[in-house]
């Protein structure tokens, strides 16, 4: 029976696949976008990925979406990365536990009883269960 971590702060898997797909067309022509060509890549809701929220697990970022990819997602992705979701995280990166009442609390994979911790506790659970290279 699954188990629900509640790892995923937002999730773009549409738009992943449809990235993979071109990065597979660029291959078959031996066309590389970079060392990370076709790799998927989880960010931690941190980070500004254009069209998708930023949150910082704060309910009142819930509706900050940022206009531009902030550096990290743009030097990633012109590497060939390709975001497919954003990761759960305290509020404000303000805490040693993965609870935020925006997201709710991220589960530990080992063990659901317990919440994932530190700052990047859904990077952590969804690399647990193998989500994430």
């Amino acid at each position: 029976e699954g188990m629900e971590l509640n790892a995923l702060a937002d999730v773009m898997f549409e738009e992943a696949f449809q990235e993979a797909q071109e990065c597979d067309k660029e291959l078959q022509k031996r066309n590389l976008r970079g060392f990370l060509h076709g790799i998927p890549i989880s960010f931690k809701d941190q980070f500004n990925i254009k069209g998708t929220p930023s949150t910082i697990g704060a309910l009142a970022c819930a509706e900050d979406f940022p206009e531009e990819d902030g550096i990290i997602a743009e030097v990633l992705k012109k590497h060939g990365g390709i975001p497919f979701a954003k990761t759960n995280l305290p509020q404000l990166m303000g805490s040693a536990e993965s609870l935020t009442r925006l997201w709710g609390n991220c589960c530990n994979p080992r063990n659901p009883e317990r919440v994932s911790g530190g700052s990047s506790g859904g990077e952590g659970a969804l690399l647990g269960v193998k989500g994430s290279p």
